[in-house]
């Protein structure tokens, strides 16, 4: 899923970084698909070990990181989705603008 090694001076062909996502589920559906994967510190860890098996991973997305009940959720505008765009304000409910 990700390629993640400790600080190297030449990253091997196709390293990077992405964002695990998993299905929205409840009122997130309203405004997203989908919803970032959040582990707790030990799992985090687990997710790094070079010896984690695409099995282990697989069970820790599903069965161990945090469920959607556990954050609040709010509609931001559309701005959040450019990269361009920076600031604290990208993230403030539309309902309080």
């Amino acid at each position: 899923m990700a390629y993640w090694a400790p600080a190297v001076s030449v990253q091997p062909e196709g390293a990077g970084f992405v964002l695990i996502t998993d299905d929205a589920k409840g009122g997130l559906t309203d405004v997203n698909d989908s919803r970032p994967v959040v582990l707790s510190g030990v799992n985090a860890a687990a997710w790094v070990d070079p010896e984690l098996t695409p099995r282990g991973a697989s069970v820790l997305m599903h069965q161990h990181c945090f469920p959607a009940e556990a954050f609040q959720w709010w509609e931001v505008g559309v701005a959040v989705g450019n990269v361009l765009n920076q600031g604290k304000e990208l993230i403030r409910s539309v309902a309080a603008v």
